[in-house]
């Protein structure tokens, strides 16, 4: 990295503070009232606003102090945020955010494959076109356990409940974020540079626009040693959100955002451990073959330039007895022509690279519901929920290059431009869902609900070298899941439940061989029994939350890979059942002036069926831990704010993630597990009394850690073993800047 990074950043910076203070100079920023008690959070966990200890789940909830103190800026940092949650977003492999819940999740290269863990932003589900960069966020919301019922498709684990800032009639307000980090600069083993920018326009007494932007360029974590340059990954979003409310009943909401992403470099393998002659070859390009080493040798172009877009819009009408609601969106992924190199290992013998691969995916979802109003004796809400979601991926030319025992020797077979498969699928969902709660007396609650789906799931390939249609399958399911439960208030303060949750994740089909139509792989039907008690200490300021869960996954959706010379061969597969279990604790609030805290224990033995065959062939994995599930998780976040003196306070914020062992290739291999570890941050820094102002130094992984996101042996040679890092997986120190206006 250069200078001109941190200069461009602080340059965008200065000049979007300088066009907003002049116009904001005379509004001083409100502090959050309602936030000062912690018994008044307020979540959308059942798509209504309830105080989060009223809610008969276990949630989690991160608060936009919390995300700003973890520099939560895309969807792959919400890993250290509770500890049911990891996210995987390793390359092309995980479908809808690559999120797992209490162990369970899809990681799978299958083209139409869905997430187990829905990530909804602003009420609209985003499927497999979800949004990757987190800026102007007022809370996240981690809700655990099939959430069928209320949010259908690709919840089957739990859904990530992102809710932004909405637009304010009553005043203008602007604000600017940074964090400025350079690779070798105070130990950090990348550089990044991100810049969050935000102005609120009130339009009238019932209107306003929100127009929030972001940019996040980094510098790594992968280094090309050929030429010595870090790989560059520059990303940017701006968010506009409308809203007007004409009258006390009727309330309108118009959501758009558009992001642009280009890699130059990949975050993809590099090779940590290696066979003599390997080692040896790689030494000579500069790599050094050890754990934790982010370099490669390639020549080769790599590009991966995303568009992603969306729109949407909420209409509420208030009838009095009811709230009529409908949410109408359409989102857009274009992948542009990317070029990678699969083994990025220049001397070895073949080659892999391919040039000019493309793709895109829509998703058009529509949602209609009728709520009554919260404190009712009987509150219910019900709905139809209709999605289209269609996927095409372009194969581009391979190029394979091979040594011929005659001239020329060094050969390039070329497939051509147009040598991969053409895949496009499409998968059409129609819903109905109700759930209510019958508040049969002051104390005691019964909860009942049910979700009737239909879905079609289509996938055609053609072969571009024959033009012939030689791989398709189609799939048709039908799924009614239901929830059923109590909830028992024993105090003002105490409460405990127990419910009975089914959910429904849709069909896979398996086009790994596009020669034979593909295969149906079955729809993953968890029920998770939970039993909960909640409560709240210190006059509202302290959460606790103590949830048992047991959840049986039928015909668990998995995936098998096994190396093969141009890389790995993946399938989707289904295991007959995969049980979760467990017992997870959590507590959230201010137990002391000054000091907020969020932390949490997570216990979950999840295992993989008898009969389940390693991907190495190293044996039968039934009865060990699943594959990126660790069976210890325990995360931290918290501050310690403090005046130093008038108008300024100086605080302290620490964070902490312990995992046991964790098995990243559904492997016996000891080399393909990373072991118990724990990651470490922090910041120091000070700010205004009103917020308006602050300052900070902050780090991420202070010890270093390098935690990978995959493991693969036999990459590229038998003795090899290729291991895929990602930015959480080195140090990063930095500094934070904001203002408000």
């Amino acid at each position: 990295m250069t200078n001109r990074h941190l200069l461009r950043a602080f340059l965008t910076s200065a000049c979007l503070a300088a066009i907003a203070a002049p116009a904001w100079a005379q509004t001083a920023p409100q502090t959050d009232k309602a936030a000062s008690t912690v018994g008044e959070v307020v979540v959308t966990a059942q798509k209504r606003k309830e105080r989060l200890q009223d809610v008969p789940e276990s949630v989690a909830v991160v608060n936009s102090q919390q995300l700003q103190n973890e520099q939560v800026n895309s969807i792959a940092d919400l890993n250290r945020v509770t500890p049911s949650l990891e996210i995987e977003q390793a390359s092309n492999q995980n479908p809808g955010g690559g999120g797992q819940i209490r162990g369970i999740g899809t990681q799978t290269f299958a083209t139409g494959a869905v997430g187990s863990v829905g990530i909804v932003v602003d009420q609209v589900s985003q499927g497999n076109a979800n949004i990757n960069n987190l800026f102007d966020v007022s809370s996240i919301e981690v809700l655990k356990g099939p959430q069928g019922t209320l949010f259908g498709l690709t919840t089957s684990a739990g859904v990530i409940n992102i809710v932004t800032n909405a637009p304010d009639p009553n005043r203008y307000t602007a604000a600017v974020h940074t964090e400025l980090s350079e690779n070798g600069v105070a130990g950090s083993d990348y550089g990044q540079q991100v810049v969050d920018a935000m102005v609120n326009l009130p339009l009238s007494p019932d209107s306003a626009l929100r127009i929030a932007a972001t940019a996040n360029l980094r510098q790594g974590v992968d280094e090309n040693a050929l030429d010595g340059k870090l790989d560059q990954h520059d990303a940017y979003s701006v968010r506009a959100h409308y809203l007007w409310r004409p009258n006390d009943k009727l309330s309108i909401n118009i959501i758009g955002d558009y992001t642009n992403s280009n890699d130059i470099g990949a975050d993809f393998f590099t090779i940590t451990a290696a066979n003599p002659g390997d080692t040896a070859a790689l030494a000579a390009c500069g790599v050094t073959v050890k754990p934790g080493n982010n370099e490669y040798c390639s020549n080769r172009p790599e590009t991966n330039p995303i568009t992603q877009y969306g729109l949407s819009a909420q209409i509420d009408y208030d009838l009095g007895w009811a709230t009529l609601t409908s949410i109408t969106s359409s989102r857009r992924v274009i992948n542009a022509p990317g070029d990678s190199d699969i083994f990025r290992f220049e001397s070895n013998i073949p080659q892999i690279y391919t040039l000019g691969a493309d793709g895109q995916s829509g998703l058009l979802t529509e949602e209609a519901r009728i709520a009554s109003p919260s404190g009712s004796t009987l509150e219910y809400t019900a709905g139809v929920f209709l999605s289209r979601y269609n996927q095409y991926a372009g194969g581009g030319g391979i190029n394979v290059l091979v040594i011929l025992p005659f001239p020329p020797f060094p050969h390039i077979y070329e497939e051509g431009p147009n040598a991969g498969p053409n895949v496009s699928d499409t998968d059409d969902s129609e819903a109905v869902f109700g759930q209510a709660t019958w508040h049969v007396n002051d104390k005691f609650r019964f909860i009942f609900g049910a979700r009737y789906t239909h879905e079609t799931l289509d996938l055609s390939e053609v072969l571009k070298t024959t033009n012939a249609p030689d791989g398709f399958g189609a799939a048709t399911e039908n799924n009614l899941s239901g929830k059923v439960g109590v909830q028992y208030d024993f105090s003002k303060s105490a409460m405990a439940y127990a419910t009975l949750s089914q959910g429904y994740k849709g069909p896979q089909l398996n086009d790994s061989n596009p020669l034979i139509p593909a295969q149906v792989i079955n729809p993953e039907l968890p029920t998770d029994v939970e039993v909960g008690l909640k409560n709240t200490l210190l006059d509202g300021n302290l959460i606790t939350d103590l949830s048992l869960f047991y959840d049986h996954v039928k015909n668990y959706q998995g995936q098998q890979c096994l190396p093969v010379p141009t890389g790995l061969a993946c399938g989707p597969v289904n295991y007959s059942a995969v049980n979760s279990e467990g017992v997870e604790f959590n507590v959230f609030g201010r137990p002391l002036p000054g000091l907020t805290i969020n932390t949490g224990l997570l216990y979950n033995p999840v295992k993989y069926p008898s009969g389940t065959l390693a991907s190495d062939g190293s044996g039968d994995l039934g009865g060990t831990q699943l594959g990126n599930a660790p069976l210890w998780k325990f995360t931290f976040s918290g501050e310690y704010a403090h005046s130093v003196m008038e108008g300024i306070d100086g605080y302290l914020a620490a964070d902490a993630v312990y995992k046991s062992d964790v098995n990243l290739d559904n492997s016996l291999d000891p080399n393909l597990h990373y072991p118990a570890h724990w990651m470490i941050g922090g910041r120091v820094g000070v700010r205004t009394h009103d917020q308006r102002y602050g300052a900070a130094i902050f780090v991420r992984n202070l010890t270093d850690n390098h935690e990978p996101l995959l493991i693969f042996p036999t990459f590229p040679n038998a003795g090899d073993y290729g291991t895929y890092y990602g930015p959480q997986s080195f140090r990063l120190v930095g500094l934070s800047l904001d203002a408000r206006f």
